[in-house]
């Protein structure tokens, strides 16, 4: 017998059965694809950037990171960054760039004990890379942040967005005209 489609019974079951192989076969890659994900940490007060940054504990070599960016340039795409509670100030903690991954930047404890002081200086987040939903910065104070130069680089004292699609989720900002 044939369906409509001109397609014997038996091609068409033989045909399903490849379909189901084909989907276990995606599941398996995007369940591997998940798994493979890393969370890295990053701890101000006991950290160590020549640490491998996938340990909380504060012990060489898979102790934390001692700045927020020293991670970022770690992770790949689809990771996790776990920052403790503290202040951040300085180089590799304000200016802090993606650089176009899609990463899930996180505080510890959230906004109100994690917090990235740019000592006017400079913005916190600077993300100009394609970055997508899928990147998200969640639960930081940031202050004193400083738009530096003129033009479009006068706007975003905290969070500088533009050609990214960036989440904040859980922010707390003390700046005027903090996010562009």
């Amino acid at each position: 017998p044939l369906w409509s489609d001109g397609v014997s019974v038996p091609q068409a079951a033989e045909e399903r059965k490849m379909m189901r192989r084909m989907l276990q076969v995606l599941v398996v890659i995007a369940l591997a694809a998940e798994a493979s994900a890393t969370t890295w940490y990053v701890n101000g007060t006991c950290g160590s950037d020549a640490w491998q940054g996938t340990d909380s504990a504060c012990a060489a070599p898979s102790g934390p990171k001692a700045t927020i960016q020293a991670a970022i340039d770690a992770a790949v795409s689809g990771d996790t960054i776990q920052v403790a509670s503290g202040t951040y100030v300085g180089t590799g903690n304000t200016a802090l760039n993606f650089n176009g991954k899609d990463l899930h930047l996180q505080s510890a404890d959230g906004a109100a004990t994690c917090i990235i002081d740019c000592q006017s200086t400079s913005r916190a987040f600077y993300l100009v890379s394609g970055e997508t939903a899928a990147a998200v910065i969640d639960g930081f104070t940031l202050i004193n942040g400083a738009a530096t130069g003129s033009g479009e680089d006068a706007y975003g004292g905290a969070v500088y967005c533009v050609d990214s699609n960036a989440v904040l989720l859980n922010p707390n900002s003390s700046m005027g005209e903090a996010l562009q």
